[in-house]
């Protein structure tokens, strides 16, 4: 065996061992029991255009539809809430995916909406929200001889 191979696998072995330490430190750090009170998790959103409106459907199970709070303020639509753990104290935790606490998403619409038309639905862990696009009024002008 020569020494450059010798080299490689005991470099290999050091980089294998940095690996395994960073993600092991990097899942303490994700863990969300460790979560702090005042950091804020983003719900999974899809954002799709009709030809009437913008729609902004949002994943946000095991809520009632007064804990979550729209507002659209300019042209950045805000979706907040706070989604309470609703986990036994006295258990063990095993495995835990799922976020909770203070949540925030934020989108800006750059398509003009009709504020006084929009409407938001919860249904099955769905936040499903219309912005009715504003109709554009066009006239026509006849344009005449001299």
């Amino acid at each position: 065996m020569a020494q450059d191979d010798i080299d490689i696998e005991k470099h290999f072995e050091e980089i294998h061992e940095r690996a395994n330490r960073i993600f092991a430190e990097m899942w303490e750090m994700s863990r969300p029991v460790l979560m702090m009170p005042e950091q804020v998790w983003k719900p999974a959103l899809d954002i799709y255009e009709t030809e009437d409106a913008v729609m902004v459907v949002v994943e946000v199970a095991g809520m009632k539809k007064n804990e979550i709070n729209v507002t659209m303020d300019r042209d950045i639509l805000t979706i907040s809430g706070d989604r309470i753990e609703n986990i036994p104290h006295k258990t063990r935790l095993v495995q835990m995916e799922i976020n909770y606490g203070k949540f925030q998403r934020k989108v800006k619409i750059f398509i003009p909406i009709d504020r006084d038309k929009i409407s938001a639905t919860y249904e099955d862990g769905f936040l499903k929200i219309a912005l009715p696009k504003k109709s554009e009024v066009h006239h026509s002008i006849k344009v005449t001889p001299d």
